[in-house]
This record gives C-alpha cells, sequence and structure tokens, in this order.
C-alpha cells in the first residue's frame, strides 16, 4: 500500500479513537450522574419514609388524646347528671327535713344558753394539777424518807457485817490456838496413859484423826459461806456431821457410864487394865453454848472382846469452863439434868 493510505487509515483510526475515548467519558460521567441520582432518590426516600413514620405517630397522639377528650366528655356529663340528680335528692331532703332543722336550730339555741364547758374544763382541770401537786409532793417527801432509811440501813448492815467478820476472825484464831494446844497435849497424855497401862494408843490416835478431819470440814464450810451475813459457824456447830464423834467413842461398852472415862478390859491379856480417851473433838464447838451446842455421841464403850451394838444417846455438852466432871479427868462438862431438864 501507499503512504497516502497508510497515513488516511492512521488518522481514521485516531479520529475513532478520540471518539471512542470521548464517548467512553461521557458515559463515565452519565454514570456518576446516574448513581448521585440514585442516592439523591434512596435519601429523599428514607426521608420520605421518616416523615411517614412521624405523621403516623402524630396521627395516632392525635387520635389517643381525641378518646381521651371523648372519654372524658362522657365522664363529665355522666358526673354532671350525677350532680344533677344529687341536688335535686337534696332539694327534696332539705324539704323533707324541714321540721329536723327547726328541732336543731332550738337545740342550738338550747346550747348556746347554757354553762360554757370549756370553763367548766378549766376550773375542774386547775383542781386536779393542784390535786397533783400536792400528791407529787407527798410522793417526794416519802421517798426522801424511804431513800434515808434505806441508807440508814444499808450502814447499819454494813457494820454489822464488819462485826461479824471481826467475831469470826476472832472466833477462828481462838479456835486455831485451842486446837493446837489441845494436839499439843493429846500426845503426851496418850503416852502417859500408854506407858501407865501398857495399852495401844490406836483408838485414841482414830479419835484425833477424825477431830482433825471434823475441824478441817468444819473450816472449809466456814471459808466458802464467810462472804455471806449468814452465822455459819452457829449453823455449822448445829448441823455439823457426829460421825466422827461416835467412831471415836464407840467401843461396845454398856456398863460404862456418861461423865466417867472408858473403861478397856482386854480379854486377852492377864490382868484389866482401864485408860481415858480425851474428848479432843469437841474443841471446835462454839465457845457460847447459848448460841448453839452440837449434839455429840456419848461416852465411851468398852473396847474389843465384847459382842455389843449398844449406841449412846446423843448428849449436849458445855465448853464454857474447863472443871472436871466426876473423878475422871475430862476435857468436857456434862450438862445432865442442868441442861435437859
Amino acid at each position: 500500500m501507499s503512504e497516502g493510505l497508510l497515513t488516511q487509515w492512521r488518522d481514521r483510526v485516531v479520529e475513532a479513537e478520540t471518539e471512542i475515548s470521548v464517548v467512553q467519558e461521557d458515559i463515565s460521567a452519565l454514570l456518576g450522574r446516574r448513581k448521585e441520582i440514585k442516592q439523591d432518590i434512596s435519601r429523599y426516600d428514607r426521608l420520605v419514609q421518616r416523615e411517614k413514620q412521624e405523621m403516623l405517630k402524630r396521627l395516632e397522639e392525635v387520635e389517643g388524646q381525641a378518646r381521651e377528650l371523648e372519654e372524658r366528655c362522657q365522664k363529665t356529663v355522666q358526673q354532671k347528671a350525677r350532680v344533677e340528680e344529687m341536688y335535686v335528692q337534696t332539694l327534696d331532703n332539705y324539704e323533707s327535713m324541714h321540721d329536723t332543722v327547726k328541732e336543731i336550730q332550738a337545740e342550738e339555741q338550747r346550747l348556746q344558753e347554757r354553762e360554757d364547758v370549756e370553763t367548766v374544763l378549766q376550773r375542774e382541770s386547775l383542781a386536779w394539777a393542784e390535786e397533783e401537786h400536792g400528791l407529787r409532793t407527798k410522793l417526794s417527801v416519802l421517798q426522801s424518807a424511804l431513800k434515808g432509811k434505806r441508807k440508814q440501813r444499808h450502814e447499819e448492815v454494813t457494820a454489822l457485817d464488819t462485826e461479824l467478820a471481826a467475831a469470826e476472825r476472832q472466833l477462828l484464831q481462838v479456835r486455831h490456838e485451842r486446837q493446837k494446844d489441845m494436839q499439843a497435849q493429846t500426845p503426851q497424855l496418850q503416852v502417859t496413859k500408854h506407858s501407865r497401862h501398857g495399852t495401844p494408843l490406836e483408838s485414841a490416835q482414830f479419835a484425833v484423826a477424825a477431830a482433825a478431819d471434823a475441824n478441817d470440814k468444819e473450816q472449809q464450810f466456814i471459808t466458802a459461806n464467810a462472804s455471806t451475813s449468814v452465822p455459819t459457824r452457829q449453823l455449822r456447830s448445829c448441823l455439823k456431821n457426829t460421825s466422827a464423834t461416835t467412831d471415836s467413842y464407840s467401843f461396845s461398852d454398856t456398863k460404862t457410864q456418861p461423865g466417867n472415862g472408858s473403861i478397856n478390859k482386854n480379854s486377852t491379856g492377864s490382868s484389866s487394865v482401864c485408860h481415858t480417851v480425851p474428848a479432843t473433838n469437841f474443841n471446835s464447838a462454839p465457845v457460847s453454848r447459848a448460841v448453839s451446842q452440837a449434839l455429840v455421841a456419848g461416852d465411851d464403850t468398852v473396847l474389843g472382846g465384847v459382842d455389843s451394838t449398844h449406841v449412846t444417846p446423843h448428849r449436849a455438852y458445855s465448853y464454857a469452863s474447863g472443871k472436871k466432871a466426876g473423878s475422871r479427868k475430862r476435857e468436857i462438862i456434862l450438862l445432865g439434868d442442868a441442861t435437859n431438864r
């Protein structure tokens, strides 16, 4: 082909490509415009839908308000009808109660003519207030007197408790001293009697041990009840157990008489011997027999050899003096007919 034809074809191709590019640009512009239009359409659709919903809500609210107004109007009409009925009924009742109104007016007039109730109440209240004041004054005086008496009684009780504690301490001290003296004298008497008669001292030792046990129990009882105002010593003396005393002096001798020493006849020995057992367990009783006396066991009975179940009666003993009863050496005095009469 010639150069001219090639040049023409090239020019035509360039023109065609130029036209194609222009058409494509127009198409792209149209597509963009179409897209923008679609976006505007969707935005306006949403706006329309939102406005429709708002209008629908508003319409529903207006319809609700209209229904409420209608109900209120109906209620108002009904209430008006009831009020009219009540008004008519009230007029009828007022007309029918004309006589009652006249009676009420007459009663009101009589009440106005009567004495004022408020004045009467004030007068009575004043009288009651004066009476109450007098009673309160009297009550205050009585309470003051009662308080003074209680204070005085408390002071007296405190003083008596102090005196009682001092007396108990003094009595306890005296009792301990006597116990020590008797414990110191008992071994000497036992040794003397043993050397004199040649008999065993088991009974005397048992009596001393029983007396010490009884004294320990008595001291424990007094210590446990020392904080109270109860005279524990006298009560303990009256109520103490005399089993130790009975065991110490129940030697089964029916021939021994009260006031004499116990005679021990040894059936196994070659000769008959006798000895006196001191009553050491009576030293723990109170000093004053007038306050209380303990019931203690009777005199001694024969020890061993003789099968006897004789139980001597309980007797009351005096601890006031140190005199001897009869010819036997005893640490106590049998009251006998002087106190048991």
